[in-house]
């Protein structure tokens, strides 16, 4: 390891999806952990710091796994400075893998919110992109789009309306679904370098939406 620092990027390739799995849910579960400490926890942890004379609270130790994301990149970013020339491809994977870690949590927090869905969203497959869009029906194009959130799975494309509920925490709605039959990842690549949707956090998707036979008659909106 000393001699061979790529055999660091290794590690990380071979146990990245159980890697980034546990890491993932972990981020996710975040805020729930959160609201269990502040609605169940009382001065219990507070009690137990001071009679055992822990310097951080438990809302440090918590927060630590997911500060370890950063320091893992961080870790990768130097060794690949330092490794010789034609061994960095070991590193730079296993830098990718530590990068995708944030996206994904975030992604699998944006599907927690999403509701209405009766059926098993795993079927659907990985979420490979969300984010607001503004949806307009093929139909009429002329009128105004409608903000929607999309979640682009590996299988289908779904659509759904941010709404809040009684507490005011923001959830999202199913309104319908676009089977993409294996074309993610190239209309992954068309969102994201379509010029149109770099001019804000509200992008359009008509010009990039490749809607099949069938598809117009959902209800989008």
């Amino acid at each position: 390891m000393k001699t061979n620092p790529e055999d660091v990027g290794e590690t990380f390739q071979e146990w990245g999806e159980t890697f980034v799995g546990m890491y993932v849910a972990y981020c996710k579960n975040k805020p729930f952990s959160n609201s269990l400490l502040i609605e169940h926890g009382g001065s219990f942890f507070a009690d137990l710091q001071v009679s055992y004379g822990h310097g951080l609270s438990i809302s440090a130790y918590l927060i630590k796994p997911v500060q370890r994301i950063t320091k893992y990149q961080l870790l990768l970013k130097d060794l690949l400075t330092c490794c010789e020339e034609g061994s960095e491809n070991s590193l730079q994977a296993g830098l990718d893998v530590m990068l995708s870690v944030p996206r994904r949590a975030n992604d699998a927090m944006y599907v927690n919110m999403l509701h209405g869905y009766d059926e098993n969203l795993d079927s659907l497959g990985k979420v490979v992109l969300q984010d607001a869009f503004t949806v307009f029906d093929p139909k009429l194009l002329r009128r105004k789009g409608k903000e929607r959130h999309i979640f682009l799975f590996e299988q289908a494309l779904v659509f759904s309306k941010e709404t809040k509920d009684t507490d005011g925490k923001i959830k999202y709605l199913y309104k319908s679904k676009i089977k993409v039959n294996g074309f993610a990842s190239s209309l992954y690549e068309r969102i994201k370098h379509n010029s149109t949707l770099q001019r804000g956090p509200q992008r359009a998707l008509a010009k990039v939406l490749p809607l099949q036979q069938g598809a117009q008659k959902c209800d989008l909106f």
